[in-house]
């Protein structure tokens, strides 16, 4: 984590693209790919050191949190996604009360499921 941090601060900003695309067509420079790496890794580490057992109940491992996250954002990007995303989907997000992080949880089948549309593929959004 040291070493990611250190190298993305050191990470020259010539304004290079590298060809990664993040979400639909956007890309970054080398430099901007370090920071969001860091800065994610440390998000996952963060609440994994704060709640282990949550963590594992609902990211499982590192990829579904990256995949969380990234499902997300192409949830809330565009304002139709965004009112369907309110309107389908976070009542039931929200009913799981992952939020605080620090409480512990325990979740009923439904709620699984609920949970399992955080990082599972969705073509609905």
């Amino acid at each position: 984590m040291q070493n990611l941090i250190i190298s993305s601060l050191d990470a020259k900003n010539n304004g290079e693209k590298d060809e990664l695309n993040l979400i639909e067509n956007r890309k970054c420079s080398k430099k901007q790919m370090k920071i969001l790496e860091a800065a994610t890794r440390f998000l996952a580490y963060h609440y994994y050191q704060q709640n282990p057992e949550k963590w594992l109940t609902v990211f499982h491992n590192q990829s579904n949190f990256f995949n969380s996250l990234k499902r997300t954002s192409r949830r809330v990007k565009y304002p139709t996604n965004y009112e369907r995303f309110l309107k389908n989907c976070f009542p039931n997000i929200s009913s799981v009360e992952l939020i605080p992080w620090s409480m512990p949880i325990s979740l009923t089948e439904k709620q699984q499921r609920i949970v399992m549309q955080l990082h599972r593929r969705s073509d609905k959004v």
